[in-house]
C-alpha cells in the first residue's frame, strides 16, 4: 500500500489494524486504555493487534505507524485522511474517527474521507484498503471533507454501537434516509451477529455449522469456505483465527448440549483437526431447537453484553428487530 500510494509524498501514512466488527465496543475516554481493552479481547480470541513479539521488519514498520501510537502526528494534522473499503470493520473505523480524534487530541472536522471503489461501481466494488490492488489504490476517488451532517451520522452511529442495548442500533441500520456511506449496510451486518429468534445462531455461527455440513470434517476447509462466504454474502473481512474461535464455541465444556464435536491431536489448533455436527447441531440448524435456549449465551456484540446469566439476551427477528 505505502508503494502504492508513494505519490502522496509529505504525508505521513498510519495505520489502524483493529477489526472493529468484532467483540466488545465501548466508548473511547482514554485511546490507550481503550486499545488495551480491544487488546483483551483478541488476546482471550486467540489473536492479537499489537503483539511486538515475533514481527519481521515490515510488520514493525506498520507498528510503529499505528494510529493510536503516533497520536502527536494525529493531534498536529491539518487533514486526517481516512481510507475505507466497503467491509464491516472499515466502515466502523469511520464511525469512530471523529471521537478516536477527538480523544488523540486533533480535530473530527479537519477529517477527509476516501471510499474506496467509488469510480469502480458496485460491481467492483472494493472489500478492504487491506486487500485493495495497486491499481484500485492509484485509481481512489479524491478526499472530501466530510459534512456536518456525515460528521453527525458518525457521531450517532458509534453511540448505537458502543449502547448497553441494541435500539438506537436498529433505529440508525433501518433507516432509510439517503447517504453516500456504506455504514449502514454495516450496522445492518452488526444485527446480523444477534442470535435468531428460531436457531439462536449468529450469521457467523449458523454459516460455520452449514460448512461443516457442506464442507467438513477437516477444520481449515470449513474455516476458508466461512471465509470466503462472509466475504462475498455478508460484506465482511473477517479473520481464520476469530473464525475458528468462533467454531471451537460451539463444542465449548460450558455447553450443556454441543452443536459440534472437535477431534485431532490438538483441537486448539486448526490444522490437524476435525469437526463433526452433533444431532442437537443439527437439529438447531434446521430450526428445531434454539441453541440459546439449550447453552444459554455470554458474548458481546458490540457494546451490548448478551448474558443468559443475567437476563440479558435480544432475539434478531428477520424483520432485524429484536425480541427477549
Amino acid at each position: 500500500m505505502r508503494n502504492a500510494l508513494r505519490p502522496h509524498g509529505g504525508s505521513e501514512i498510519l495505520t489502524f489494524h483493529d477489526y472493529l466488527s468484532e467483540g466488545p465496543l465501548a466508548p473511547i475516554d482514554d485511546p490507550s486504555e481503550w486499545r488495551a481493552r480491544r487488546e483483551e479481547f483478541w488476546r482471550f480470541s486467540g489473536s492479537t493487534i499489537d503483539d511486538d513479539d515475533g514481527l519481521d521488519p515490515n510488520e514493525r514498520i506498520e507498528r510503529d505507524h499505528d494510529l493510536i501510537r503516533r497520536a502527536a502526528v494525529v493531534a498536529d494534522a491539518e487533514q486526517v485522511v481516512v481510507w475505507a473499503g466497503s467491509n464491516s470493520a472499515e466502515q466502523i473505523l469511520v464511525a469512530a474517527m471523529p471521537a478516536l480524534l477527538g480523544a488523540l487530541g486533533g480535530c473530527a472536522e479537519r477529517l477527509m474521507f476516501v471510499q474506496l471503489g467509488d469510480r469502480f461501481g458496485d460491481a467492483t466494488r472494493v472489500s478492504s484498503v487491506a486487500t485493495a490492488s495497486a491499481v484500485e489504490l492509484v485509481a481512489h476517488p479524491a478526499p472530501r471533507q466530510l459534512s456536518s451532517g456525515e460528521l453527525e451520522l458518525c457521531r450517532a452511529a458509534w453511540r448505537a454501537l458502543t449502547a448497553p442495548e441494541p435500539d438506537e442500533l436498529v433505529r440508525l441500520a433501518t433507516d432509510a434516509t439517503p447517504s453516500v456511506f456504506r455504514l449502514r449496510a454495516a450496522l445492518r451486518r452488526q444485527i446480523l451477529r444477534y442470535p435468531d429468534e428460531k436457531a439462536g445462531l449468529g450469521c457467523y455461527e449458523e454459516l460455520l455449522l452449514r460448512n461443516v455440513v457442506n464442507h467438513g470434517p477437516k477444520a481449515v476447509r470449513v474455516i476458508a469456505h466461512s471465509m470466503v462466504e462472509g466475504g462475498d454474502n455478508l460484506g465482511e473481512l473477517v479473520g481464520d483465527g476469530w473464525l475458528f474461535w468462533r467454531l471451537r464455541r460451539l463444542a465449548a465444556p460450558s455447553c450443556v448440549e454441543p452443536l459440534v464435536t472437535l477431534a485431532g491431536a490438538d483441537p486448539s489448533q486448526m490444522r490437524g483437526t476435525d469437526v463433526f455436527l452433533t444431532e442437537v447441531g443439527r437439529r438447531v440448524l434446521d430450526g428445531k431447537a434454539n441453541h440459546v435456549h439449550l447453552n444459554g449465551i455470554d458474548d458481546w456484540v458490540a457494546g451490548v453484553h448478551l448474558s443468559s446469566k443475567e437476563r440479558r439476551v435480544w432475539f434478531r427477528r428477520e424483520d432485524l428487530g429484536f425480541g427477549r
